[in-house]
């Protein structure tokens, strides 16, 4: 932690925390925040092991909840590293105060070593839609800025059969019954994501197929079981409820972008605008 008063000479302050060996050999990219009176360091840590369902990536986004004293400038963390993220491609996490007050994070989507065919076209990785952070019974939640809203196109509601995305992007909303299973597949000619909802144990699980295809999370709906995911020519951003649990993973489809469900659900697809609205 360093202090500045004009931004240009620094005075370093003191270590606000490090890894003890179990959360990784190096943090990048931390960010230091409060939010709702509670102390927040975000960072991305190289060389957590895997855990069961945990830490799959090969790098990670995660966060610390805690307490900061000013005048000791000593952080007390008040929980173990949490996963920001379940899904196989988020890292390099930034937030920024806007003039809202809202907290807003973006990352890089995108994982190291992986080969996927944009490097052929010279670049690696794209950013996540931008996301307000809250912090709920102890837990950071993400929830789409409202601005997303804007690029919404036209509404098709009640989607019983296939639906094929124009562009293949759109914004996909799902209201299932939260005590049964439910699965939902997006996919073209070569490629297909399942994303399911296992009732009898409380997960969400993704699949893009492939090598190392599978992502999990602990999570359950209150009630209903109410998915926003948003997909774009080569991403599928997954939030479930109101933010509790996220999946970002990247996928390359080939041809036109299918969606559809294994029944019980109404699906509400919005497209997305081609023309974007100009600014007022």
């Amino acid at each position: 932690l360093y202090s500045s008063k004009n931004k240009i000479l620094w005075e370093y302050i003191s270590v606000v925390a490090q890894s003890n060996g179990t959360f990784g050999y190096m943090w990048e990219c931390p960010d230091f925040l409060k939010l709702d009176g509670k102390y927040v360091l975000l960072f991305s840590p190289q060389g957590v092991a895997p855990s069961g369902d945990k830490y799959r990536n090969l790098y990670q986004a995660g966060y610390i909840i805690g307490d900061f004293n000013y005048s000791t400038h000593k952080f007390t963390p008040t929980s173990d590293l949490v996963e920001l993220d379940h899904g196989h491609d988020v890292y390099a996490t930034q937030t920024t105060l806007d003039n809202f007050g809202r907290r807003i994070v973006v990352a890089w989507f995108d994982m190291w070593e992986q080969n996927y065919p944009e490097g052929e076209d010279g670049f690696t990785g794209i950013m996540t839609i931008p996301r307000e952070l809250r912090l709920l019974n102890g837990n950071l939640v993400q929830i789409p800025i409202q601005e997303v809203y804007g690029i919404r196109g036209s509404k098709v509601a009640a989607i019983n059969g296939n639906y094929t995305l124009r562009d293949k992007a759109g914004e996909v909303n799902v209201l299932a019954n939260g005590s049964q299973d439910f699965v939902l597949y997006i996919g073209s000619n070569n490629v297909k994501v399942t994303i399911c909802y296992d009732a009898a144990n409380g997960k969400v699980i993704l699949d893009r197929g492939g090598t190392d295809s599978t992502r999990r999370a602990d999570w359950k709906p209150l009630r209903n079981l109410k998915w926003r995911i948003f997909v774009d020519a080569s991403s599928i951003e997954l939030f479930c409820g109101e933010g509790e649990v996220t999946f970002s993973s990247r996928f390359f489809p080939d041809g036109e972008v299918v969606i559809y469900q294994g029944g019980g659900a109404v699906l509400t697809v919005h497209e997305i605008l081609r023309t974007m609205p100009r600014p007022s």
